[in-house]
């Protein structure tokens, strides 16, 4: 397995090496010591998961513990990286009374409660009133459930505010601060949709959050900190929904465009920076990375219990629309390959639309594995690569602001075998 020399520098330009095989999570110093001890954390079990593939097919259980909703992929918005946008076309065109369906059938499939609920688009708004149906009664039928409701912001009123207060629905709004004219419209520049943003914040203290997606023209972790500061003031809570998935051919006016050499750099030192100076308290997901991997070196974790960094390689993991029909995931559609079952045949659901990260060399010869576990699982050819490349960049910014944060150095070179995608040529 790949043993990766980690070359790190201190403020006077002397150089050191820590060691780390990232397939056993064991990181030791140049005479062979365990840089942290498993006595800092309490030891968890780790399980072999699942190995999915097209060849090897991962099933669905009855009992999730996240149920993911899709309402429709209808937007009011076309974002220039939406990765719903090819799917669009697969997406089943339901109505109200599908939603009394589903809801009616529940019994029908589902056993005991999920511990979290999700309701998806598109953008969920423009299915207002499918969503105003069912939480209410998903809430009565499962007391305690947590909801969650990622939306645009744009299409906010007074009577979703009361709902998500009523029923304790966490909401992130995603936004890209300086970079959101490459997403769309900015609703913060309409005072009374600005006015709903603030009050639904300050309504929702740790339930809230404006989530970002990193792309070229988006890449500076203290601008977007700004950005939001200066408009809802200091400490506004900010997660990062990750790079967006950008190929060449898909360039325009309005489009990000994928990034180059120089600034896959930046961004990399941009988040390991915003990192050493306390940025990732304020980006969630950061120091909910940064944490992830100090916690597999403490507690071994073996590359074989990781599953995709999305989850729904797991059995327990379930997106369904209003229909009934299984999908890959909440992004896809059930008209298409991505309809893998029905919950009224839950035993013959079959992923087989994905592929488990160790079924890709890149993932396996890769230093940050243990952070991104494989990205997205049924991407591929040129999808896959610029996937890859945006993931590689994103999560060696967190792996060298980890370093930064463990051992006040800076992490200067990575030697040892890593396995990088190539681009296919058109055609292929």
């Amino acid at each position: 397995m790949p043993v990766y020399e980690f070359v790190l520098e201190d403020r006077d330009g002397q150089r050191q090496s820590l060691f780390y095989d990232n397939h056993t999570s064991r990181l030791t110093n140049e005479k062979g010591e365990e840089v942290l001890t498993p006595e800092s954390f309490q030891q968890l079990e780790h399980k072999p998961v699942e190995r999915v593939s097209p060849e090897t097919p991962g099933r669905k259980v009855r009992n999730p513990k996240r149920l993911r909703i899709q309402l429709g992929l209808k937007c009011n918005y076309a974002c220039s990286y939406c990765l719903q946008a090819a799917n669009i076309g697969d997406a089943e065109d339901t109505n109200i009374e599908d939603a009394e369906r589903f809801f009616r059938n529940l019994d029908l499939w589902l056993e005991g409660a999920p511990k979290r609920i999700e309701f998806w688009g598109g953008e969920p708004l423009v299915y207002w009133r499918k969503i105003k149906y069912l939480l209410p009664r998903l809430a009565e039928k499962f007391p305690g459930v947590d909801f969650l409701i990622v939306t645009n912001g744009s299409l906010i009123h007074q009577d979703f505010i009361d709902h998500v207060v009523r029923y304790d629905v966490q909401v992130a709004i995603s936004h890209d601060g300086p970079g959101q004219h490459v997403r769309g419209p900015d609703p913060l520049d309409d005072p009374e949709k600005f006015e709903m943003i603030r009050r639904l914040m300050e309504l929702r203290p740790g339930r809230f959050s404006f989530n970002t997606v990193l792309h070229s023209e988006n890449r500076d972790l203290f601008a977007i900190a700004d950005f939001f500061d200066s408009r809802f003031g200091p400490g506004t809570p900010i997660g990062l929904e990750g790079v967006a998935l950008t190929i060449e051919n898909e360039q325009g006016e309005g489009h990000a465009r994928p990034f180059t050499d120089q600034e896959y750099r930046e961004l990399v030192n941009n988040i390991a920076m915003a990192m050493a100076y306390g940025l990732g308290e304020r980006f969630g997901t950061l120091n909910g990375g940064s944490m992830m991997w100090i916690r597999s070196i403490a507690e071994r974790r073996p590359a074989a219990s990781l599953g995709q960094k999305c989850g729904m390689d797991l059995p327990d993991q379930l997106a369904v629309d209003l229909r009934g029909n299984v999908m890959t995931c909440q992004n896809t559609g059930a008209k298409g390959k991505h309809r893998i079952g029905h919950v009224s045949r839950m035993e013959d659901v079959r992923l087989n639309t994905a592929w488990h990260w160790s079924f890709r060399d890149e993932c396996s010869s890769c230093p940050v594995l243990q952070l991104c576990r494989g990205s997205c699982m049924y991407t591929s050819e040129a999808n896959w690569f610029y996937t890859c490349q945006n993931e590689y960049h994103y999560n060696m910014g967190i792996l060298a602001g980890t370093l930064m944060r463990m051992t006040g150095m800076v992490l200067r070179e990575i030697k040892g075998d890593i396995v990088r995608p190539t681009l296919p040529e058109a055609g292929e």
